[in-house]
């Protein structure tokens, strides 16, 4: 007898199970439980494929709801109040058929924000701030070597900014990244302050054996035109001239001189590295092999050219 009602509530089981089987893959359907946990109330929906609403349902903090709904793609929904109009789509997820899933509510996905660490390892005090889509400035915010932050900015791409001052101009962008919702990006500065703001010191030597008039030409090695001039500086014969903390983009230069009343530039670009102090010398030899500045003779004058934050 006892073997007889194993085997039938064993049966019943196994039938009710491949009955729900057989359910949701008729139906092609799955469940999604949605348990909120942003530490608010709110109304919740989700919706499939096609776009059709199951079900809105308040849901409070710290409670769960299941959602029947077609399998596949879905979003889900949040508002205050019992509005179509007032919802907002928080995420899409993908889900399979047959298949139960959790999704758990946190805040910043109401909020649609990620956060963002920035730590200071330059070995200097310096300035930052992290901005989002929208390119408003959050928070000017001082960090002294060794210490770290947070922001919470809305998801998308975040922009990293860094400075030795509070001015918003002074801002030099340091670092692009995308930041989902709910996440958080950990950015640790280099160790050198040369190589978080991409600057060096930059020497002409004049061994021409003329006092000359010399330029320096910083630009972008795939667009040779797309830079800035570093500013004409006379330098007696055999004296030296130092352009100090020159931010170098992507580290390309070509030197220009002043020769028998035409700028003349070198027929080499030269690669210069962040944090590595460049020399270079002109002598007699590299002026008469220089060529004619094109770039002076159309006009461009160049300009330090930077995005600035808001």
């Amino acid at each position: 007898m006892k073997k007889l009602l194993i085997f039938v509530v064993t049966a019943a089981l196994a039938f009710s199970f491949t009955s729900c089987l057989d359910e949701c893959q008729k139906n092609g359907t799955a469940d999604l439980i949605i348990t909120n946990n942003s530490g608010e109330d709110f109304w919740f929906e989700v919706t499939s494929v096609n776009n059709n609403p199951v079900e809105s349902r308040f849901i409070l903090n710290n409670e769960s709801s299941t959602f029947t709904t077609k399998a596949g793609n879905i979003k889900i929904w949040v508002s205050t109040t019992n509005n179509l109009e007032n919802l907002y789509a928080i995420n899409e997820i993908s889900l399979e058929e047959c298949r139960t899933e959790t999704y758990v509510i946190e805040q910043c996905d109401i909020n649609q924000t990620g956060q963002v660490i920035i730590a200071n390892k330059t070995g200097e005090d310096l300035w930052f701030d992290v901005t989002g889509d929208d390119g408003m400035t959050t928070e000017n915010r001082m960090l002294k070597s060794g210490e770290y932050t947070t922001y919470t900015i809305s998801a998308g791409t975040a922009k990293i900014w860094a400075s030795y001052t509070n001015i918003n101009d002074d801002f030099q962008l340091v670092e692009t990244s995308d930041l989902a919702q709910c996440d958080i990006l950990n950015y640790v500065t280099p160790s050198q302050t040369c190589a978080l703001l991409q600057y060096t010191d930059i020497t002409v030597k004049n061994e021409t054996g003329y006092g000359l008039y010399f330029d320096v030409w910083i630009y972008d090695e795939t667009h040779t035109d797309d830079g800035y001039y570093l500013g004409e500086e006379y330098i007696a014969d055999g004296s030296e001239y130092t352009y100090y903390d020159v931010y170098i983009g992507d580290g390309w230069a070509s030197f220009e001189v002043l020769w028998a009343g035409e700028w003349q530039m070198t027929n080499d670009d030269y690669e210069i590295n962040a944090c590595t102090p460049f020399t270079f010398k002109w002598t007699s030899e590299k002026s008469i092999e220089a060529k004619p500045s094109k770039r002076r003779a159309n006009g461009i004058t160049g300009e330090f050219e930077r995005e600035i934050k808001k």
